[in-house]
């Protein structure tokens, strides 16, 4: 039986790049190894296309990592809520053409120095898959726009409302909005502040919207006024909110025939709340849901009530 010492670059290769997809957290121990391992690891560019950075490493190092990616594209997952400045993103920008996905961990008083460069295009043009997470509890406000993330398609944000700025995201197929209401509060300001249709509406290509925890109470706002939309080429909702909720949102929000919906529905107030003669699915309906749910079989519904 041969050494592994002696094993052919090509396999070394794909031994790390398994390694660092099952252990990111530990595979650069591989550098230490031996002068061959370390050589081979330093040379394959696409060892180096998915980094994560935190507070633990060094910003110099860290360059050292993408340097290393060379022209491959990157897939990035930067925590940059306990780093001042803008040391880390700067860094990043230098490599913008290979950025194309990319996760950002950041805290409330960083959201317009994230902002500002993610409005840069020449940050955000090759970007196709963005996650933001804002650690803080509140959910601040972080406007994007489509001329800048000309390659977006994908953008999933959590505790924090991504509202584009005109135009309107054509790209953007997939969206993904989890806890943003339950960490605002609403003696804060108006609903219409965090109005998720009005954020939505500004993605109507969209093929999937996840939302959890993510609708407002408006319903409980008197004179809020909501302008009903249309997501024509939606394929699958899933929606984990108060039943409340979700037939607040289904009340205002058109469907293709074709969409699929998943949901997961919770009582707000067991103690006013009746469930329907039809159980608990005729319960989260609107009353204008042959409108705006047309997917559903409403006559064979209408025998079932009898």
């Amino acid at each position: 039986m041969g050494h592994i010492s002696i094993l052919p670059t090509e396999l070394l290769v794909s031994i790390f790049l398994t390694l660092r997809d099952d252990s990111p957290a530990t595979w650069l121990r591989v550098l230490s190894v031996c002068r061959r391992w370390y050589d081979v690891a330093c040379a394959a560019s696409p060892l180096w296309s998915r980094l994560s950075f935190n507070e633990r490493c060094r910003a110099d190092l860290f360059e050292t990592f993408l340097r290393r990616s060379d022209s491959v594209k990157l897939d990035l997952n930067l925590d940059i809520h306990a780093v001042s400045g803008d040391t880390i993103l700067s860094i990043v920008q230098r490599h913008s053409a290979q950025l194309h996905t990319l996760a950002v961990i950041f805290s409330t008083p960083q959201t317009s120095l994230l902002q500002r460069y993610l409005e840069d295009h020449g940050f955000s043009r090759c970007i196709t898959d963005l996650k933001l997470y804002c650690i803080a509890g509140d959910a601040p406000q972080l406007y994007l726009q489509p001329l800048a993330l000309s390659s977006l398609q994908s953008l999933q944000a959590t505790q924090v409302l991504p509202r584009p700025r005109p135009p309107t995201f054509h790209s953007v197929t997939h969206l993904a909005l989890i806890q943003i209401w339950h960490v605002v509060h609403a003696e804060d300001g108006p609903p219409e502040q965090y109005d998720l249709l009005s954020a939505i509406r500004g993605y109507p290509a969209l093929e999937t919207l996840m939302l959890h925890d993510a609708l407002p109470p408006c319903i409980q706002f008197d004179g809020t006024t909501v302008v009903q939309m249309t997501l024509p080429v939606l394929r699958n909702l899933e929606v984990n909110e108060t039943i409340e909720d979700i037939k607040f949102f289904l009340h205002h929000v058109v469907l293709a025939e074709s969409a699929r919906v998943c949901i997961f529905a919770r009582v707000a107030d067991s103690a006013i709340w009746e469930v329907a003669n039809g159980g608990v699915f005729l319960s989260i309906l609107p009353e204008n849901c042959s409108t705006t749910l047309p997917m559903i079989r409403w006559r064979a519904l209408a025998v079932r009530r009898l």
